[in-house]
């Protein structure tokens, strides 16, 4: 059951993608609040 760990490329792949969604979801809450 051993797993091999994901190759760089898709880690960072990974890493950025979550980043970009996070960017995007304080964007929306900032405009819900008025912010800019």
């Amino acid at each position: 059951m051993a797993t091999r760990p994901a190759p760089p490329p898709l880690l960072v792949a990974c890493a950025l993608g979550i980043e970009h969604v996070a960017l995007r979801t304080g964007e929306r809450r900032a405009r819900r609040r008025g912010e800019t």
